[in-house]
This record gives structure tokens, C-alpha cells and sequence, in this order.
């Protein structure tokens, strides 16, 4: 099944059989075999590389379910062998830095014997951590449409909109139109983050886009995008928690012509599975998002 998944994700044998650390032809030979036992054809082979077929898009699902109780089950058998209490959490960018400090302080404060782990990734790297069951649950800023059987829980709801320097010209403006938007330099969320695709499904609402907008930058780490707007090299569409400074050196404007609310979702496999320390980070979590 460790073949059949990697030439199913990468599309071809060759990067497949890197992934695995397996020769290309002990690939080759795994999935001939696999075909051979189901008597089914489960990839089309061309010379731009391997997909699935029909019958091979249905043996994923249940591969992939099999390679998730796989991952359970070791962290689970390392957690009693060790006598461990830990959950592993797989965070988005704005989750782990804007959301998660406060009610993570109170949990270590009632559970300090349990052992945190923190994934950091974007929304797309945290479902697919979640479904393949390498951590107990993730937590993401938009609801993603690709998730299979997974269990969604709401948490905290949130807004965007435009974050600027204290020493921009509309600091302390009470809202900023599409078209003064569209004049600003701005730093954006690489692709794959919730909070761009929050913005590009704005944009699309009013049948705008963002190749109108005048990007400059794409950064990855939310606080970096807020060092560069402090220091005039651009504005940034972010959440409005993020101009929650001390210092007041960045200031939130709403955009009212586009809708920028977003909701931030817990998502897990079979809550059923999850251990005692998990039910309660998520029980303390939830009490976080009620306040």
C-alpha cells in the first residue's frame, strides 16, 4: 500500500519511489502485484507519469483510511510503551500565532504532565496530516471542501480586513473602498492558506480577482507580515486580532465591499479514537472560542 500511495499523490514512479526511499523498479514491481491481486487495472501509464484509474481512485479511499489507523495506532502503542501523555496538534499559520497561545497557557497550567506537539503548516498541509492520521486533530481558518469522513467542529469566528502602519494614510480610516485597496502595495498569504483563500473568495464574489490587486509579496508567516507592514513596505488583507498592539504601530480598516468573515474549524478522523489528553485540549479550546 506504501507504493500504491506514493505513485497515487506524486503522479509518477520515479519521484514515488524518492519519497519511499524504494528503487523505481521494486515500485513497478509493488504495484504490477497489487494490480494482479485485485485484477484490476488501478493507474493509466503515459509518458507524463501515472494516474489513477477508476478502480484506483476507489482503493485509495481505503488506503488511505488503513495508512491513518496505521499512524493511530503507533502513536498510540509509543504512547503506553513510554507511559507518554501527549496529543499532536497540526496548526494553520494564523491559528498557532493569533488563537492557540491563550488556551494552550491554561491547558499546560491544569495538564502539565501532558506533552503538546505543535505542526506548523497551512490549512492544506493540516488536512492532509489529519486525514493520513499523522496527528490527532488540526485546526485550519477555512473550511476545506476536499475533506473526506472527517468530523468538523467550530471554534473561534473571525474577521479580515486591511492592516496598515500607523503612519499610513488610512490609519484610523473607518472603512477603505475596493478601488483604494487596489492602489495599495500589499503582502499576501502564500497559496494554500486559509486566509488567502478567504481573500480570493471575496474578490471572486464581486467578480474581482487578485492579479487586480497590486501584490508584492507572499510570505508564509503571519508575524512577518505584520514586521513588513509596521515598517511601511506594504498593507496586508489579515484577521483584525492582529492590530491588537501594544504599541499601536499597525491599525485595522474594514473593507465593508468585501465579505471577509471566516470561521475556525477543529477537524479530527473519529472523535471516538482521540485519548483523554486530546478530549480535554479540545474541551478547553472550545471553552476558549465561547468567551
Amino acid at each position: 500500500m506504501i507504493a500504491f500511495l506514493a505513485v497515487a499523490r506524486e503522479g509518477q514512479l520515479t519521484e514515488a519511489a524518492r519519497q519511499i526511499n524504494m528503487s523505481v523498479s521494486n515500485v513497478s514491481q509493488q504495484i504490477t502485484s497489487l494490480e494482479a491481486d485485485f485484477g484490476a487495472q488501478l493507474f493509466i501509464r503515459t509518458n507524463r507519469g501515472a494516474t489513477l484509474s477508476p478502480a484506483g481512485e476507489s482503493l485509495r479511499k481505503y488506503a488511505e483510511g488503513i495508512e491513518a489507523d496505521w499512524r493511530l495506532a503507533f502513536r498510540e502503542v509509543h504512547r503506553v510503551a513510554e507511559g507518554e501523555e501527549a496529543v499532536h496538534v497540526a496548526a494553520s499559520h494564523t491559528v498557532l500565532e493569533v488563537f492557540l497561545p491563550r488556551p494552550l497557557g491554561l491547558f499546560r497550567r491544569r495538564y502539565p504532565a501532558v506533552q503538546v506537539r505543535l505542526t506548523l503548516d497551512n490549512s492544506a498541509g493540516v488536512l492532509a496530516q489529519v486525514e493520513t492520521g499523522q496527528v490527532d486533530f488540526g485546526i485550519v481558518e477555512s473550511r476545506l471542501g476536499r475533506a473526506r469522513d472527517l468530523h468538523v467542529t467550530n471554534l473561534w469566528k473571525d474577521q479580515l480586513g486591511l492592516i496598515v502602519s500607523a503612519n499610513h494614510p488610512f490609519a484610523g480610516r473607518t472603512e477603505v473602498s475596493f478601488a483604494e485597496l487596489a492602489q495599495q502595495d500589499l503582502i499576501v498569504r502564500e497559496e494554500g492558506s486559509g486566509t488567502r483563500r478567504i481573500l480570493e473568495s471575496a474578490l471572486h464574489a464581486v467578480d474581482h480577482d487578485l492579479s487586480e490587486l497590486r501584490v508584492i509579496m507572499e510570505l508564509s508567516s503571519v508575524r512577518a507580515i505584520v514586521a513588513m507592514v509596521r515598517n511601511d513596505v506594504g498593507a496586508s488583507v489579515l484577521s483584525y486580532t492582529l492590530a491588537d498592539d501594544p504599541q499601536n504601530s499597525v491599525c485595522f480598516v474594514p473593507l465593508p465591499e468585501l465579505r471577509l468573515h471566516r470561521q475556525i474549524y477543529l477537524i479530527s478522523r473519529n472523535p471516538a479514537e482521540q485519548g483523554l489528553a486530546a478530549r480535554e485540549l479540545i474541551a478547553e479550546l472550545r471553552r476558549d472560542s465561547q468567551r
